[in-house]
């Protein structure tokens, strides 16, 4: 599954694009920046500050997300581990593809 969410932020007169793409839990992060004026003046030092914190914005909101996709799996790998510990406890015979599949899941 590719999924591409795409952002657009229009600061001062100047074009912010923001690109962030999800392929199969890998995340990977790409900024573009394009800066359309109708005089090709410099950038204001507020407008590019401004622009550095919206990246700054997203990139945490992308670590959080991160997080918990990590949190989740943890618990769900203690989770499971529980369950393992829990079925030696009792006697239970499995084979050792079933107690694999128990792990992984």
């Amino acid at each position: 599954m590719h999924k591409i969410s795409l952002q657009f932020f229009f600061v001062d007169n100047y074009f912010f694009f923001w690109k962030q793409s999800k392929y199969q839990s890998i995340y990977a992060i790409q900024i573009r920046c394009f800066f359309l004026t109708v005089n090709r003046t410099p950038i204001p030092k507020q407008t590019f500050s401004l622009i550095v914190f919206y990246i700054l914005i997203m990139i945490i909101q992308h670590l959080k997300e991160i997080h918990y996709l990590i949190s989740a799996s943890a618990k769900l790998l203690l989770a499971s581990n529980y369950l393992l510990e829990l079925l030696i406890s009792h006697n239970i015979q499995f084979s050792p593809i079933r107690s694999f599949f128990i792990i992984m899941v």
